[in-house]
């Protein structure tokens, strides 16, 4: 008899943990963490050809969350480029509105520079490189291109958007909003490099307390809870602000992705 074929799913887990005992606990793991119910979801919206921006917007439509961009882009038509830089709070559902914000101010050309499982996923390809914050086998190579990447889409009057950190925040400041970790300094370098605009993004969401209790050091552990913080999510709305930043970046790459890291969590979300 034909074996039939799996369905596509988002989340794979057995790529992530792989031993030959997971497949009798798989069902279990992908029903409490939410994986399940987001791999549904992928199912109903994907279609073969769609394109990143539908993507993102159809997968927020499923799950009823709605968000309005608040603030002003800098002035534009000198042909520089521009740098959109966010913060990520929670992982899934910000992505996508970064996405769809991408969309709405370059529809033709825009890149994102994401992780590498983002990038493999057909919805993404050519609008998504990888950047790999984790250091796996391959790593340098992987973030060399996916930099280049960005400084030809700026240097081309392009827009790139970015989350500094390089993963998923997880963690609240004393007044219970989300706060990302350090952010790379080597965003504010490319800035200065190709002369690119940069407007920041301030992501509302709040991580769930049990992503918090995981750190980065366990990132197999923590991607497992991104399903659900993203249906944590589901029936809102949210308000992203946009700021410009007016002033020249500071010399020092530190000192400037420190700037727009204050910028970003000094926001106004309320």
């Amino acid at each position: 008899m034909k074996q039939q074929a799996s369905k596509p799913v988002f989340f794979d887990t057995s790529e992530w943990l792989g031993k030959s005992w997971y497949r009798f606990v798989q069902p279990l793991v992908e029903k409490v963490s939410g994986i399940g119910k987001l791999n549904d979801v992928y199912t109903e919206v994907r279609r073969p050809g769609m394109g990143t921006g539908e993507f993102a917007a159809s997968v927020l439509k499923q799950l009823d969350i709605t968000w309005r961009l608040v603030g002003d882009l800098p002035p534009s038509g000198d042909g520089r480029g521009l740098l959109v830089v966010a913060n990520h709070p929670t992982g899934i559902v910000e992505s996508l509105m970064l996405v769809e914000a991408l969309e709405r101010i370059a529809p033709a050309d825009w890149l994102l520079l994401s992780t590498a499982f983002i990038a493999s996923k057909p919805e993404f390809a050519g609008r998504s490189v990888a950047l790999d914050p984790f250091g796996m086998e391959g790593a340098r190579d992987r973030n060399a291109r996916g930099l280049r990447s960005a400084i030809r889409t700026l240097n081309g009057g392009g827009v790139v958007g970015v989350f500094p950190s390089g993963r998923v925040a997880g963690r609240v400041d004393a007044g219970g909003r989300g706060l990302d970790w350090a952010w790379s300094p080597q965003m504010a370098r490319i800035a200065r490099r190709t002369g690119a605009r940069v407007v920041v993004l301030r992501m509302p969401l709040v991580p769930g307390m049990l992503l918090r209790c995981f750190p980065p050091r366990w990132p197999r552990a923590r991607a497992l809870l991104l399903a659900r913080e993203a249906l944590r999510h589901r029936n809102r709305d949210f308000m992203v602000r946009m700021a410009a930043d007016p002033d020249a970046l500071p010399h020092d790459d530190q000192e400037a992705i420190s700037h727009l890291y204050q910028i970003c969590h000094e926001s106004d979300v309320s």
